[in-house]
């Protein structure tokens, strides 16, 4: 499936509609994503990306809520979420 690098997206807001399948989103809070190497890509204005690679499938996050892998990983704290046909995330 489809996937994109863990960002923040700096403007406004976002509402995410799933309108087919079944998506998997990593939600953190803004003020931990220092911890996560913040990156900027040439003229990319509204996202900063993280330098972080994660794990694709349902295992990215531990039992407590701690992302796998990386050492700098393990200051993130995250929650799961996913979203089917018919659910919004906002």
């Amino acid at each position: 499936g489809a996937g994109t690098r863990l960002h923040y997206d700096a403007f406004g807001y976002n509402l995410v509609a799933q309108a087919y399948g079944r998506k998997r989103w990593v939600l953190m809070e803004p003020g931990q994503f220092r911890h996560a190497l913040p990156t900027r890509i040439p003229f990319e204005e509204s996202s900063i990306y993280s330098e972080l690679r994660f794990p694709r499938g349902d295992n990215a996050c531990n039992t407590d809520g701690s992302i796998q892998g990386h050492h700098h990983r393990r200051r993130l704290a995250a929650v799961t979420a996913f979203l089917d046909p018919g659910d919004l995330l906002y």
